[in-house]
């Protein structure tokens, strides 16, 4: 739920790091100064993911966007010299965040987990 929050507070407009950074409490310039206005809407998960490291998340992030779940979507960024991707809550995560009663699909846990 921590990190579908993330990914909702931040605007859904990011690849994983800046809702990780944000899970984390992260102090980094470009969280801190670009976009105060996540610190603002996104203050509610402000660094209640710190027990976690950054892999961590980005591992649980991955698995929640492969298809079986489907929890979060992965949306390609067409001319990305990176090759990004952003990441937005699918229908089936906003039902998870909506109703705090309707339980989490379990995962497989994966190396990184």
């Amino acid at each position: 739920r921590l990190l579908l929050t993330a990914v909702s507070r931040t605007g859904s407009r990011f690849g994983l790091t800046m809702p990780v950074d944000v899970l984390r409490g992260s102090g980094n310039k470009t969280l801190t100064a670009k976009f105060p206005q996540i610190q603002a809407t996104a203050k509610d998960c402000f660094g209640k993911g710190r027990h976690r490291h950054e892999r961590w998340w980005k591992a649980l992030g991955s698995q929640l966007a492969e298809e079986e779940l489907g929890l979060l979507e992965a949306v390609s960024i067409r001319g990305s010299v990176h090759g990004g991707k952003v990441y937005r809550v699918s229908a089936a995560g906003r039902a998870i965040l909506k109703d705090p009663s309707k339980p989490v699909p379990p995962l497989q846990p994966s190396r990184e987990l």
